[in-house]
């Protein structure tokens, strides 16, 4: 090297150092030189270490004794550059750790000052140090939010890429606050509009990110709020991000969408559409399967894909198309080993959102997918937030047409219903009595599966002794047991077996389930403060109970019905003559119909009076025990 040359390098050395080499404190030491441009230059060093390494401790240290002073002098600089750059590295020292910042009390006494600074850089820096406090520190300024959010509002309006990011920063910073978030502050700070604008600029991957995450802010509020993201033309970018190659991006978009969609069951009233359905109208099952199926080593992602899906998938009934795209996909999660619990719960939580309410076409996809087995296993999963949905899910495939029915059988869902009926939860024994009911609604063998599986005793057992909802599902699995089926039902086995076959075994069933001692709990549910659709339910079941024990009568040569004087020992004609004065014109009918061929109890229909009740039992063989319950139907 010449002389000249190692001369200019020294001189270039001193004007101009590597920065890069200097320890902080000497960085700070050149903060209080006489010229601006050194002090430019050490404050961007400063500003580099604090957000490349995400809060650099030995910057944030040095803070509390020294920096922190010095920046708050250099925010009121006449070098409007040194002004900027201090407001830099205070929002980065906010940001890492507000603390350092508030317990110098001179410091937001003076960023509060420069909220009015000439300088829009300046001010939008400022605000996003202060966000930060609030942020930290709840309530610690009151009444400043709108301030705030005005100079955001103008920052995201500017169009420089730098000040727009720190303002969508900031924003999303100030939504954060866990106290009273001024989510309709920002609103009507006008920031929507803006933050969907950016949301477009797939050049800026960092602003896309920053915006998202305020708008998934805004959206988590009320309805209202929800409906003004929808309204300013956010849901199609969000959209269009689930295909952003950046990781972030497309997991912030998933958030936003997630709380967008779980608005649905809130939906405005006279809207035409709720805000979920506008998300599945703009394309946004194609890109989230695509997430689903591509992303499943991203735990944090799935977990989050997993739980937009679910929103998106709890208004009953989907529509056929959604069901079949994403049915095979989150099979696939829930069947996967390992798999982490929050995916799994989400994934259960959107079977049983599926299978509510689809029909049998909707639960053929689900059986076809094959993962009806693995939901019954996880049925027994330690975890009651992964057993219930798993659960629900079991119960609606078991409401699905006959074949549908005997697959969850088929899979081995009666012994591990069994098993719950046992659980200390409530809401676990009420999930699976009702599970049960459907499948006693089904065939005469479905029925039969349920009683060769030993769980009628302990319905019965529930049905006297647990809470109200419990009893109430478990007496509900006890009637369907008695129902002698739909007419399809009975026409697709009378095709299999002789019809009198098939009347011999439902008498048969319905003996055992007497046996069990199912009398006593269906007559205490003869009240009137019993819901008009349960007694009907009840009437008719004690109807066929009589007519199965006229059979019994005749077959063993006894003098009276003995499921009769059973009832009546339960109270059960009292309650029933109690009905026949219902004002639910069905129910009186039911009531005076059975009091008339099982208790000879007749009625003036013109004066609901009883005309004649000597509790006799008029024979019992007359032949009028032949009245099936289709003919009061």
């Amino acid at each position: 090297m010449s002389f000249f040359s190692a001369v200019w390098a020294t001189v270039w050395s001193f004007i101009w150092p590597d920065l890069t080499q200097l320890t902080t404190p000497q960085l700070i030491k050149r903060l209080s030189s006489h010229f601006s441009l050194s002090k430019i230059n050490a404050l961007r060093e400063l500003h580099r270490r604090l957000t490349v390494a995400e809060g650099d401790e030995n910057v944030v240290a040095a803070g509390d004794a020294t920096l922190i002073p010095v920046l708050v002098r250099l925010l009121s600089s006449s070098c409007r550059w040194t002004a900027i750059e201090a407001a830099k590295c205070l929002a980065a020292i906010a940001a890492a750790e507000a603390d350092v910042v508030i317990e110098h009390a001179a410091a937001v006494a003076a960023l509060l000052q420069q909220l009015s600074s000439p300088h829009l850089d300046v001010r939008v820096y400022v605000a996003s140090a202060l966000c930060s406090i609030v942020c930290s520190r709840n309530g610690l300024m009151n009444g400043v939010s709108e301030s705030l959010l005005a100079v955001i509002a103008v920052g995201l309006d500017s169009g420089d890429a730098a000040i727009q990011q720190e303002a969508a920063t900031a924003v999303h910073t100030l939504l954060c606050t866990t106290f009273e978030p001024p989510i309709q502050e920002a609103i009507d700070a006008g920031v929507i509009q803006p933050l969907v604008a950016v949301l477009g600029d797939s050049s800026r991957p960092k602003v896309q990110y920053e915006a998202a995450w305020a708008l998934t802010n805004i959206a988590s509020g009320t309805s209202e709020q929800t409906k003004a993201v929808v309204d300013a033309g956010a849901v199609p970018p969000l959209v269009q991000l689930l295909s952003s190659p950046d990781d972030d991006v497309r997991h912030q978009a998933l958030w936003a969408l997630g709380n967008i969609a779980g608005d649905g069951p809130n939906a405005i009233a006279g809207d035409a559409s709720s805000s979920c359905d506008l998300v599945l109208e703009a394309g946004v099952m194609e890109p989230l399967v695509k997430v689903l199926r591509h992303e499943s080593e991203n735990v944090s992602m799935m977990r989050t894909a997993t739980w937009a899906l679910s929103n998106l998938s709890q208004k009953p009934p989907r529509p056929f198309e959604l069901v079949s795209k994403v049915v095979s996909v989150v099979a696939e999660l829930i069947r996967t080993p390992e798999q982490d619990a929050e995916v799994l719960r989400r994934g259960c939580r959107v079977l049983s959102h599926f299978t509510n309410g689809a029909g049998d076409e909707g639960i053929e996809v689900i059986l076809d997918s094959g993962v009806c087995g693995r939901l019954v296993e996880l049925m027994g999963h330690h975890s009651n937030e992964i057993q219930v949905p798993a659960l629900r899910a079991v119960g609606n495939i078991a409401a699905g047409n006959a074949v549908q029915t005997q697959a969850v059988i088929e899979c081995g869902a009666i012994p591990a219903l069994k098993a719950l009926l046992s659980s200390p939860r409530q809401n676990i024994c009420r999930e699976a009595c009702w599970a049960i009911s459907n499948i006693m609604a089904g065939s005469g063998e479905q029925r039969q599966a349920v009683i060769d599986g030993d769980v009628v005793p302990q319905l019965i057992t529930m049905a006297t002794t647990d809470e109200p909802s419990v009893k109430r599902e478990a007496l509900w699995a006890v009637i369907n047991g008695m129902r002698q089926g739909s007419q399809q039902q009975m026409d697709q086995e009378s095709s299999l077996r002789h019809p009198a076959l098939l009347s011999v075994v439902i008498a048969v069933q319905v003996e055992y389930l007497v046996s069990c001692g199912c009398v006593g709990p269906l007559c205490d549910l003869l009240d009137d403060n019993t819901e008009v659709a349960i007694l009907t339910r009840v009437l008719k079941a004690i109807q066929n109970l009589l007519i199965v024990g006229h059979q019994v009568q005749m077959r063993d040569g006894l003098a009276q019905n003995p499921y009769r004087n059973l009832i009546q020992q339960a109270d059960g004609q009292r309650r029933i003559s109690q009905l026949a004065h219902h004002a639910d014109e069905d129910t009186r009918l039911r009531s005076r119909v059975i009091l008339a061929i099982h208790w000879n109890i007749l009625f003036d229909i013109d004066n609901y009076t009883d005309v004649g009740s000597d509790g006799t039992d008029s024979n019992d063989s007359s032949g009028d025990e032949t009245l099936s319950e289709d003919s009061i139907q």
